[in-house]
């Protein structure tokens, strides 16, 4: 084969190959840009312009890869998914949905002894949505939370009026199971990473730290199909996050702060 034969070769295959490519990239670009019209759809979502609409295209499909990246190691047992907040960067979300509400003030907090300190008969299991003393799931969206807020949207309260609120002694999951055993309890956690953005099912494990920064309600506790224990806790984030708006985050792990600092600072209502 002659040089120019040869050069000739070489340059059909580049173009043959780029072709290819060209091809399988406009064919992705043609499947997320479906996917993010349905998304759209289904979500309620209008930009004002084609370049917002371009750049909020970009986050979505970011994380849409980040999502199905970590559904496919299949390392931890719970899952993430697409859901309302796909096409927000991480900081955004954290800048609508976790920022202002960082180490909330205990309006009416009393310090007093922990009523629950010498309870010995606690169920293996308690779901209090069961016995109606959680109010449905609200979107509470960028809602700075506060007790009030908190009580609101976390437990029925209609037959006494909420006088106060009292602390579970901090850092101590056994002290917040005893709470849990008996009612409600408003907690803070660290929710503020891209794994909580996109939870969908499981129990959650891993991806936070102890720096508090949201407010939720747990409503019960459990024990997973493989033993590992866990804390049902009630979010604000509207029905479509998580396990339809709840999550299940692993109990009793070695850290005192509990998972995503659970344990740091935790009351209930009184009456």
């Amino acid at each position: 084969m002659s040089l120019i034969s040869q050069n000739q070769y070489v340059s059909v295959l580049f173009l043959i190959i780029l072709t290819i490519w060209t091809s399988q990239a406009v064919s992705r670009r043609l499947l997320s840009t479906e996917r993010h019209e349905k998304w759209m759809v289904q979500y309620g979502k209008i930009y004002k312009d084609a370049a917002e609409k371009e750049k909020r295209f970009q986050i979505f499909k970011n994380n849409v890869e980040f999502i199905e990246s970590f559904n496919a190691v299949g390392d931890k047992p719970f899952n993430l998914s697409i859901n309302q907040f796909a096409d927000l960067h991480n900081d955004e979300f954290k800048a609508l949905l976790i920022n202002g509400q960082k180490k909330v003030p205990n309006m009416g907090t009393r310090e007093t002894p922990f009523r629950y300190e010498n309870v010995t008969d606690i169920p293996a299991t308690m779901d209090w949505r069961k016995r109606g003393a959680v109010t449905p799931i609200k979107d509470q969206g960028s809602c700075r939370v506060d007790k009030s807020c908190k009580a609101e949207k976390g437990t029925h309260n209609n037959v006494a009026r909420i006088k106060g609120y009292e602390k579970v002694p901090c850092n101590s999951e056994k002290r917040l199971l005893k709470a849990v055993a008996n009612q409600p309890v408003s907690v803070t956690i660290d929710a503020d990473e891209d794994v909580f953005q996109f939870y969908s099912s499981g129990v959650f494990t891993s991806g936070c730290g102890n720096d508090t920064n949201h407010s939720v309600t747990v409503v019960g506790y459990g024990k997973d199909g493989d033993g590992t224990k866990y804390w049902l806790v009630k979010n604000s984030w509207g029905s479509e996050w998580g396990e339809k708006g709840y999550i299940r985050m692993k109990r009793d792990i070695r850290a005192k702060e509990g998972l995503c600092g659970i344990a740091t600072d935790s009351s209930y209502p009184i009456a």
